[in-house]
């Protein structure tokens, strides 16, 4: 879907290899399901990245990847299940969570691949999602990032297991507060989320979530 350098795809799995809750089965890995799924993800994103939410149709979709629109609706149910589905496999593939070993860098790797998906022309699709208004995309905004907030608290997990936060520390919180501004900048301030300034920003994050004092704020 998104183009990465090769040191990176030998390190992950493609996305729509990738089980991801807005699908309701299971495939088997090279099975043919997988092989639908795969093709149906990936002329979803074009399609999104192309068109945007109003120019989307499974009807569309089925026509470029070749599957019966009836298998489509028979898999994803509802055009904003398949939606769903693109956005968390896309979300997997591209921000994926690091394991550095240090906390630090899990954060600063995981924030500066976020600005550069959004900066991207395929980011123009989950900055839709996040600006529509529509009951269906707002049920659905919840629901995606309740399962990303989840998947990305490991990395704060894993820090409180090596004593590099106190216990008490909320995950989900604490991964709030690291990409809130970058989502501020995007959507509400519209002042360029590149100008950011991560590693600054984040260090003062940890200062205060291990309750050191910062120099000066």
């Amino acid at each position: 879907m998104i183009n990465r350098g090769p040191e990176e795809k030998s390190k992950r799995p493609s996305a729509a290899e990738i089980g991801a809750e807005g699908s309701n089965t299971k495939s088997r890995p090279g099975g043919r399901s997988a092989r639908v799924r795969k093709a149906v993800l990936e002329q979803s994103y074009r399609l999104l990245t192309e068109k945007g939410l109003s120019g989307f149709s499974i009807a569309e979709v089925a026509a470029r990847s070749e599957i019966n629109e009836t298998s489509i609706y028979r898999r994803w149910k509802t055009k904003t299940g398949l939606i769903m589905d693109v956005c968390l496999s896309v979300a997997d593939e591209v921000l994926f969570i690091p394991d550095t070993g240090n906390l630090k860098s899990d954060l600063l790797e995981f924030a500066n691949r976020l600005v550069s998906l959004l900066r991207s022309p395929q980011g123009t699709v989950f900055i839709s999602v996040n600006q529509a208004t529509e009951a269906e995309y707002v049920q659905m905004r919840r629901q995606f990032w309740r399962l990303r907030l989840e998947r990305m608290s490991v990395v704060v997990t894993r820090a409180i297991e090596r004593h590099e936060l106190p216990e008490d520390t909320k995950p989900l919180q604490f991964i709030e507060t690291l990409i809130a501004p970058i989502w501020f900048r995007e959507l509400v301030s519209m002042e360029p989320i590149e100008e950011w300034p991560l590693e600054e920003f984040i260090d003062r994050q940890l200062m205060v979530a291990t309750k050191k004092k910062p120099t000066r704020f």
